[in-house]
């Protein structure tokens, strides 16, 4: 959800922005939704630069070029961090933290902190328990995939075993 509003905050900036950053930041705007520390630190050849970068240069150039993007972009890091680390009372910490600064944050931001602190018992008990949905959710693609591509079946059952064959759950011999 923080990561949507930094997005959103990116695309509000392409709109005002000179054209030489504002090519810059269409073309990198994806490393600032990535982990700092994460990036890569080995230099290549950018075009757009005409020199070697590595991607923590173009991330660290564009948030000196545009200071409003920076705050959100150490609000998000900070985020990331403390979900990394497994760290449930820093994010409390933060949240509260940013939504009691005097900085200047961007609307969506805020908006995106004040959910943030309206779920907080939610996100504790993902904090805690690290139970996710992901698998039912990749059960659930499979099964329109296989929707999608079938354009239909005769009966419920031939449709059933297809599923069951895709995921592993029976297997067939020939």
């Amino acid at each position: 959800m923080i990561s949507l509003s930094l997005s959103n905050l990116i695309k509000n900036i392409l709109n005002i922005q000179d054209d030489s950053l504002k090519r810059k930041l269409k073309l990198f705007w994806k490393s600032l939704l990535k982990y700092y520390p994460d990036l890569c630190q080995v230099n290549y050849y950018c075009q757009s630069f005409k020199r070697k970068l590595s991607s923590k240069d173009k991330v660290d150039y564009l948030l000196e070029k545009i200071p409003e993007l920076e705050i959100s972009f150490n609000i998000y890091q900070d985020i990331i961090q403390t979900i990394k680390h497994n760290n449930f009372k820093r994010f409390e910490e933060i949240v509260k933290k940013y939504l009691a600064s005097k900085e200047k944050i961007s609307k969506k931001i805020i908006t995106a902190l004040k959910t943030l602190k309206k779920y907080m018992k939610s996100i504790e008990n993902m904090f805690e328990s690290n139970i996710t949905n992901g698998l039912i959710e990749g059960f659930n693609n499979k099964i329109k995939s296989i929707k999608r591509t079938a354009f239909g079946y005769s009966n419920f059952s031939n449709f059933k075993k297809r599923v069951l064959i895709q995921v592993g759950i029976i297997s067939i011999s020939a």
